[in-house]
């Protein structure tokens, strides 16, 4: 009888520790759901393992908390977490969990800035890709003097030094977090020799950036850029009036409506380069890294005139003369044939 008691004892001590294992296989081996089930998780700053382990559960993406908190300790991760977004599923062991938190895997977004967006342009932008910031704040920003440490002195709002490039961000970032990536690039792309060639051109740091900003919106090809600055250099040095379109649309940015009526081009704005003598008192978009070279390169030429011909393209001219036999064949004439049709 008691041979037959020690026997029961052993079979049950074996049943419970297959058991255990069988357990144990599950939490470790066997995911709790489908790869497809994702899940956005937030681990926040000075947020402990403890604590993730129980939201991990909540979001039913582990079973066992304490098992999970066993296995981090385990593996001395304990302050190896890292603050961010993750996109998690349910599909994922423990462990994967805990190497992705560990290595700071977290979830990216992007935006992208084109060439030539003025501020209130990217604000849009920056408010449709991180909508737990409100509109505002981005808008506020772009006239903040706590983002202007490093801008020339004459800078009075961002415009311009946001640089347009594809950036890639955590989802969460804050406001300072993503001016100052964009900051930084342009920084990078502002050389010490762009601002050389500038001086020796006569422009200050902000007048290049100025500059840069009208042949960036006067022109979308490459090739064209010297060429462009090289007309507002020879207007310059003749002490003529820029007399770009872009600048007046930028003075009238809040009521702009897609057209330019004679009435703009004759009303007073600080940018209004028909009524203003010289380059306006900032950048009137954000230049490209093509625009700040040539804004400092410009091509050797004697041009003074240029016309878009309707394609993308321009007619370029030394005579008044002929800029304007251009501006009636590639503006005027075009525009009345419409009517006609």
């Amino acid at each position: 009888m008691k041979k037959l008691l020690v026997l029961l004892s052993v079979f049950v001590v074996l049943l419970v520790a297959m058991g255990a294992a069988g357990v144990a296989g599950t939490w470790w081996f066997v995911p709790l759901g489908s790869p497809a089930t994702k899940v956005e998780f937030e681990v926040s700053e000075g947020a402990t393992f403890s604590r993730v382990a129980e939201e991990l559960a909540a979001k039913e993406l582990i079973r066992w908390p304490l098992a999970f908190k066993m296995y981090v300790k385990s593996q001395r991760v304990e302050t190896a977490l890292k603050p961010g977004t993750y996109e998690l599923h349910a599909g994922m062991l423990p462990k994967e969990i805990v190497d992705k938190l560990v290595k700071g895997q977290i979830k990216m977004t992007s935006f992208a800035i084109p060439e030539g967006w003025n501020m209130w342009q990217i604000a849009d932008r920056l408010s449709a890709t991180f909508p737990h910031i409100p509109e505002a704040e981005w808008k506020a920003a772009m006239t903040d003097p706590k983002f202007f440490e490093g801008l020339p002195k004459d800078a009075t709002t961002l415009e311009g030094y946001l640089f347009p490039d594809t950036y890639v961000i955590r989802p969460k970032a804050t406001v300072g977090e993503v001016i100052r990536a964009m900051r930084k690039t342009f920084d990078q792309a502002f050389t010490e020799s762009l601002v050389q060639a500038g001086e020796a051109r006569g422009l200050s740091r902000h007048q290049i950036v100025t500059l840069a900003s009208i042949i960036e919106k006067e022109t979308g090809r490459g090739e064209e850029r010297p060429r462009i600055s090289a007309v507002f250099h020879n207007r310059l040095k003749k002490g003529m009036r820029l007399q770009t379109d872009p600048t007046v649309i930028y003075g009238i940015w809040e009521r702009y409506d897609g057209n330019i009526r004679k009435k703009d081009l004759l009303t007073p704005t600080p940018y209004n380069t028909y009524v203003i003598s010289g380059l306006p008192p900032g950048p009137i978009a954000n230049p490209g890294r093509a625009a700040l070279e040539a804004a400092v390169n410009p091509l050797a030429s004697s041009d003074l005139y240029f016309v878009g011909k309707g394609d993308g393209s321009h007619q370029f001219s030394i005579r008044l003369e002929d800029h304007n036999k251009a501006v009636y064949e590639y503006q005027v004439k075009p525009f009345r044939e419409r009517k006609i049709r």
